[in-house]
């Protein structure tokens, strides 16, 4: 060696020096050269000019494992490299994870920078890191390297690091005769010879930690992207990018630019439908997009409607299949990750594939594989590594719709019929469990807010899993449906998350039937009412009501035949039939006293009390709202009051006693808020709104109307968007903004009428005419109609004061 003497290294006989002792020279001669103005000798220059003389053998030479041959004289030097695999031009959306990737790291002084990118395959994570090189080029210009570890490639095995080393060191431009053949000493050579250089690396599809650290380069001023279906936790100083599915925007214009549509096809349902099949999912998007590649004659709705009709098929995943062995597709992918898998861990994927809803819990997870609930969480923490499933929030876990279909299909091939029902058995009885107890804390007292708040934050969390498990439990004609509709249902319909709720009464009315269940089917028509009153639906809601009430008087069942007779008053109280209304409320209220059911009874005092207040009798009907509110106070029944309090507040409003009524409301709300309902919420804020319109606060009465509008879009709430819009538009008026008032009472009337509600559009009727200043024929057509509606209501004061309204405009002329 040229500037190696014997005293600088331990140089054995066989010419072999220590990697520590090369490090320590190497590094001595570049730190002198680039102390010099003028450097005379680059590291390759160093590192290629090592020689020493042979000496006498060695009787027991140093295991070669450790030593790092001393490689012949060369004065050439590596010429600049790049290898990196084209960019593909159709490259869409990852705008956030190229920033992240090209933004300076923070890691220690003298480290390489390493990015790990790692997600579920099919993800797009080696485009990504091929995308992020490509712009990253000038910062790196020594030499921009590839190589592919093969750690996920059907028919291959990983790349072992040996290999992978020798791959590196010949693109550096060593001779193959200068390699040493162990690993810790390609590993030193691969390190002093990129040591002096800014080389950015792309190391693609690891399987672990182990495949990669070996080719890690030692100089600070390097960039290693790594890709893999694993996280790479354990990789010292690495930055970790998890990639996730690209999001609707991004996947549209993914699937537009591949199969070159244009850009107006993005609102196309058909186009929707089918990205939505694909998940986000880029491979699979690729593949459906090829597939219309293959065969434009399709069409977007021919391929939507093939992809749909295959997602009912056990094996979902073959239109994601290139054709004629032209890849492992998918399914291909799916099966590299789930081959590494520990035999277990391919159980517990299988059973996770089994769950219906859309996340998965521990508790679930454990039940799905009957093991212990310690045993599943490192278990779970395992597949979250490898990508196989994602933890959107702390113990909550979900599958890739596909990822899912595969699990089905492993599980279709692996296990018996018996083992897949014994498992969504034992999730059945884990949530029908677990609802029972939510159920029995909302029913403690008040004092108990801590468990009813648990409670309800629980049935918020897993409100989609009993709706799916309700849908399963259907299916299989499972008495479950009924279990987790009797505890859960009504306590979701409160919460105000009516679509979940609706599904569960569906479930339970199906199986209720199925199992000549009376009493079950009842309950669950009766709850499906509620819902479907609460959306508008009043035509369904009736016909459930009279099948509810129909099996109650069967069953001499008088307290909850009372139940169904409240929401037909209800019913008949909107449509403006005022006496039936009376009829049912009256006769649900002498049911109650009978059986002793005083909150059934507060309901009904309150119906009778709405009925006093739309007939003009605001006396019968602050007394009928205070019966309902003394009788829920008596058995604590919370919602009781809350409902009776805000009828306090409606019939006090309407005597202009504003300030017991914004008290009212107030309390109402409070309660609302406390017990999470949402619909009660709603209600009170839309109450605190019309008494501040009438104290002529306008602005203050927007805001509430405003925040009523919002709450009842989101509940799907028609009748409550109506309302809203009423009192938004008054309070247009009141503000002479005439062209927002004219919009809202119109969209109002619009919804009225959908619901068959005359008193709404008549009173959105009227004010469409007060808002139309300059539009006198416009102005006349709302009038008018407002008359007819309160005349066919019998509110003969309200359609006489309309008629003088048209008189003095048609008089004025």
């Amino acid at each position: 060696m040229g500037g190696l003497r014997s005293g600088d290294a331990d140089i054995d006989r066989d010419g072999w020096i220590t990697v520590d002792d090369l490090y320590t020279y190497v590094h001595r001669e570049v730190r002198s050269t680039t102390k010099s103005q003028t450097p005379t000798r680059s590291l390759s220059e160093v590192t290629g000019t090592l020689w020493i003389a042979k000496a006498p053998e060695r009787p027991a030479p140093v295991p070669a494992a450790t030593r790092l041959p001393v490689l012949p004289t060369t004065a050439k030097s590596a010429a600049v490299v790049n290898c990196l695999p084209r960019a593909v031009p159709d490259f869409t959306g990852r705008d956030e994870a190229l920033e992240q990737l090209s933004r300076p790291t923070r890691t220690m002084a003298g480290t390489v920078t390493i990015q790990t990118i790692s997600g579920i395959a099919g993800v797009g994570k080696t485009q990504l890191a091929v995308q992020a090189a490509h712009l990253l080029t000038d910062r790196y210009p020594d030499a921009q390297l590839y190589l592919d570890l093969q750690g996920f490639t059907p028919g291959r095995p990983p790349v072992d690091p040996t290999a992978a080393l020798e791959s590196l060191l010949r693109e550096v431009e060593v001779p193959a005769d200068r390699i040493p053949p162990a690993l810790d000493q390609r590993a030193a050579l691969w390190r002093a010879q990129v040591a002096d250089r800014r080389i950015l690396l792309v190391l693609d599809n690891a399987v672990d930690e182990a495949q990669i650290q070996p080719l890690l380069p030692g100089a600070a001023q390097c960039l290693v992207l790594v890709t893999s279906r694993h996280t790479m936790v354990e990789l010292a100083g690495a930055e970790l990018l998890v990639l996730d599915v690209l999001s609707e925007e991004s996947s549209t214009a993914l699937f537009r630019n591949l199969v070159r549509l244009p850009i107006e096809t993005a609102d196309d349902p058909a186009l929707r439908q089918v990205v939505s099949i694909c998940g986000g999912l880029p491979l699979a998007i690729r593949m459906a997009a090829g597939r219309l590649r293959r065969r434009p004659q399709l069409g977007i709705a021919g391929l939507a409607a093939e992809l749909m009709d295959v997602q009912s098929e056990p094996k979902v995943l073959r239109s994601f299949e290139l054709p004629y062995g032209g890849g492992p597709g998918i399914r291909g992918a799916f099966a590299m990750s789930y081959a590494a898998l520990a035999p277990e861990q391919q159980l517990l994927f299988r059973r996770l594939g089994l769950h219906p809803g859309p996340e998965i819990s521990v508790a679930a997870a454990a039940a799905l594989a009957d093991i212990p609930f310690a045993a599943v969480e490192p278990r779970l923490e395992d597949l979250l590594g490898r990508c196989l499933v994602q933890e959107p929030v702390a113990g909550r876990f979900t599958l890739h719709d596909l990822l899912r279909a595969y699990a089905q299909e492993r599980s279709v091939d692996d296990d018996t019929d018996e083992s897949r029902l014994e498992a969504e058995r034992r999730l059945l009885v884990l949530h029908l469990r677990e609802a029972k107890a939510a159920a029995e804390a909302l029913a403690q007292s008040s004092a108990n807010e801590s468990s009813r708040r648990e409670a309800r934050a629980w049935l918020e969390l897993e409100r989609g899993n009993l709706a799916a498990l309700a849908q399963l439990a259907r299916a299989r004609s499972e008495a479950h449906a009924v279990g987790l509709a009797a505890a859960s249902a009504d306590h979701l319909l409160s919460l105000g998350y009516l679509d979940d709720a609706e599904t569960l009464y569906r479930a339970a009315a199906a199986v209720a039937e199925t199992l000549d269940a009376p009493s079950d089917l009842a309950a669950a028509h009766l709850g499906l009412a509620e819902v479907e009153r609460f959306t508008g639906r009043y035509g369904d809601a009736g016909n459930d009501y009279r099948i509810a009430q129909g099996i109650y008087t069967r069953t001499e069942q008088g307290a909850d035949q009372s139940r169904a007779l409240y929401g037909l008053g209800e019913l008949a109280r909107v449509a403006g039939d005022y006496p039936t209304a009376r009829e049912c409320f009256l006769t649900g209220i002498e049911l109650c006293t009978m059986a002793s059911a005083r909150r059934l009874e507060a309901d009904a005092w309150r119906g009778l009390g709405e009925v006093d207040q739309a007939v003009g009798d605001l006396t019968a009907a602050r007394r009928s709202y205070q019966r309902s509110v003394d009788l829920s106070s008596a058995d604590n029944y919370r919602l009781g009051q809350l409902f009776g309090l805000t009828g306090l507040g409606e019939a006090e409003r309407a005597l202009q006693l504003y300030d017991a009524s914004r008290q009212h409301y107030e309390t109402a709300l409070e309660i609302a808020v406390e017990e999470g309902h949402r619909r009660g919420q709603l209600n009170a804020l839309y109450g605190l709104g019309e008494v501040a319109r009438l104290m002529a606060e306008h602005r203050v009465a927007q805001g509430f109307f405003t925040r009523v509008l919002d709450g009842a879009r989101e509940l799907d709430n028609r009748r409550g968007q109506a309302y809203s819009l009423i009192g938004l538009g008054q309070v247009a008026v009141a503000l002479e903004e005439s062209t927002n008032a004219v919009d809202h009472f119109t969209a109002a009337a619009e919804i009225c009428s959908e619901l068959g509600d005359r008193r709404g559009r008549a009173t959105a009727l009227t004010g469409l005419g007060d808002a139309c200043t300059d539009d006198r024929d416009a102005a006349l057509n709302a009038w008018q109609g407002a008359a007819i509606d309160y005349g066919a209501l019998g509110l003969i004061e309200s359609a006489e004061k309309i008629r003088e309204r048209i008189e003095n405009l048609t008089g004025s002329e």
